[in-house]
């Protein structure tokens, strides 16, 4: 069997470390040498695909860093050759063995027939094969599937080596912002235990700390992103420019309290890129105290922050994008007259600037659309807004009361505690009716169809109860959770600071202001506020409970008399 002479080579290795750097070296001098012997000529064109991008061209096709298993998609270099193969550019692959060539059986044989319709022969030097050679084919499919087959068993052998790890406290992969990789030092024994673990970095600690801190501020991951690039000109991890997307994966990665889960996924098939879940009760739950740098409250509060920033559809882009921020009383100012918008005005003269709000629709179509203006200079609203909320302080109960009618709502106020002991109860009676059951059977007491009638019921009633019993813990769960949040919310509406309002901390605890004007001119202005997200009128509106009291205050007040009406109000007021 002669090859063309006109020929190329094509090597591979799976990482960029130094001693893989040698490999390059062995398979690159072999298949030159092969390619002498056999009076080849090696065609120009080639280039070598480094894993950090930084590719250079050079005779030969390269890739470093790519692991044959994956789809040759991922490989630039095999990608190239494959190109310039159907470009004319050269007639044969010198390739080391087929496992450089390629692990996956599919994307291998693919490959080579299609290289085949151009004239093109793959050349395996391991196993002494040439593509274009019929009866070599058999081998190579057979070689080909030994290599598919031993990526594979390494992978479950690596997999279950970095799960073992893992249960050990050993971190698998980069390590996140704030930590790094222990460092042997002389201390053998503690050398021993640390190998391997997370350490905290005390200066991208503090940056972590600050990153949390601004986000409960009120700022977005992008804003802080940017701060961090050009105020601070703080390098990321890897030395990369600060993405919003970095600020995100740091304010979800509960890493940061000392707790994380890992062992979440696992590769089913390395070959075919499938990746499976795996089961919450065998993931590896680790708790180290010694790796927390946020309180968990800190982390909680974040993730009820960032559910509650609220979201507008981008019709341009097809995404979700923030509320507009631009200035104090964005999207909160309403029209109480026609239900629009209030707009925002500066108006500067040489002495100072004056920011208003009025009626769009007004002073777009005139009063046949809305009769009133409703001007409202910013200075005097935001005095007003400040009493309104040092007025609301002052009364938590009413926060109670509409919390209270929200867990109503929520949860139809049903006791899932109480309920929860009587299911587990009735499992218990449960399993003692099943060993009953089984036991008069024993002594024939009852027949084999009665039996499994009588334990097909046990089963069906044992299945609801613990279906039940699952939605219940989830939903003690979720009403914990409230709890913490509205202490929280508590929390923060006590300390809040009133000089210093911006249009985030407003919008958390205000649904709307809505300035009004009545027929006879007098102005008025009234605030719709919010509880954890949800509108205060809105919340009694969907109350059952309080409806049905409203209607009966109301039915008794139309059957009350005059006499009885003053009497109720004297004693009111008495009150």
């Amino acid at each position: 069997m002669s090859l063309n002479n006109l020929c190329t080579y094509y090597c591979r290795v799976s990482s960029d470390k130094d001693e893989q750097a040698n490999s390059i070296k062995t398979q690159t001098d072999g298949l030159i040498a092969y390619a002498k012997e056999k009076k080849l000529i090696i065609a120009e064109s080639g280039i070598f695909c480094r894993r950090n991008q930084e590719d250079e061209p050079r005779h030969g096709y390269i890739d470093e860093g790519f692991s044959g298993a994956k789809s040759k998609k991922y490989r630039r270099a095999y990608q190239q050759m494959i190109s310039d193969a159907k470009r004319g550019m050269f007639k044969t692959i010198l390739t080391k063995s087929v496992s450089r060539f390629g692990r996956n059986v599919k994307d291998m044989l693919t490959t080579i027939d299609e290289l085949e319709k151009y004239g093109v022969g793959v050349w395996f030097e391991d196993i002494k094969a040439y593509s274009l050679n019929g009866p070599d084919k058999i081998r190579i499919q057979l070689f080909a599937t030994l290599a598919e087959e031993e990526s594979r068993s390494k992978s479950d052998s690596v997999q279950w080596a970095k799960k073992e790890a893992a249960k050990k406290g050993v971190w698998a992969g980069r390590e996140p912002y704030g930590y790094n990789i222990y460092k042997m030092g002389s201390n053998s024994e503690l050398d021993k235990y640390m190998k391997g673990r997370l350490v905290v970095n005390p200066v991208e600690s503090e940056i972590v700390i600050e990153i949390f801190e601004l986000y409960l501020r009120g700022w977005g991951v992008n804003k802080i992103a940017k701060y961090l690039e050009v105020v601070k000109k703080i390098p990321s991890k890897r030395g990369g420019t600060w993405t919003g997307s970095h600020i995100h994966g740091i304010l979800m990665n509960s890493i940061y309290t000392g707790h994380t889960t890992l062992h979440r996924t696992r590769r089913s098939n390395i070959n075919l890129g499938l990746i499976e879940k795996i089961p919450e009760d065998k993931q590896i739950k680790v708790d180290d105290e010694s790796l927390r740098i946020i309180s968990d409250e800190t982390f909680k509060l974040v993730q009820i922050e960032k559910d509650s920033r609220p979201k507008v559809k981008n019709m341009k882009k097809g995404v979700d994008s923030r509320f507009s921020t631009a200035h104090l009383f964005s999207n909160l100012l309403k029209c109480g007259n026609c239900g629009g918008s209030l707009r925002k005005k500066v108006q500067k003269t040489s002495k100072q600037t004056h920011h208003y709000y009025y009626c769009r629709n007004h002073e777009l179509y005139g009063q046949e659309v809305c009769k009133y203006r409703n001007l409202q200079r910013e200075e005097e609203l935001l005095n007003w807004v400040r009493e309104e909320f040092r007025d609301r302080i002052k009364s938590p109960s009413s926060d109670d009361f509409y919390f209270e009618k929200l867990l109503e709502n929520k949860y139809h106020s049903v006791d899932f505690v109480s309920i929860s002991e009587s299911h587990k109860q009735r499992l218990i009676e449960l399993e003692v009716e099943k060993e009953t059951n089984f036991r008069i059977l024993s002594k024939g007491i009852i027949s084999d169809e009665e039996y499994e009638m009588r334990n097909n019921t046990i089963i069906a009633e044992k299945q609801k109860l613990t279906s039940e019993l699952t939605r219940f813990e989830s939903i003690n769960k979720e009403i914990e959770e409230l709890h913490f949040q509205y202490k929280s919310y508590l929390q923060e509406l006590k300390n809040l600071d009133l000089d210093n309002l911006d249009n985030i901390t407003l919008r958390k605890f205000v649904d709307k202001v809505t300035v009004a004007t009545y027929e006879d001119g007098e102005l008025d202005r009234f605030i719709d506020w919010k509880l954890l997200g949800d509108n205060q009128l809105a919340i009694l509106e969907n109350n059952e409970g309080f409806k049905k009291e409203v209607e009966e205050e109301e039915r008794l007040a139309e059957t009350m008399t005059w006499e009885e009406a003053h009497s109720q109000e004297y004693i009111a007021n008495y009150k």
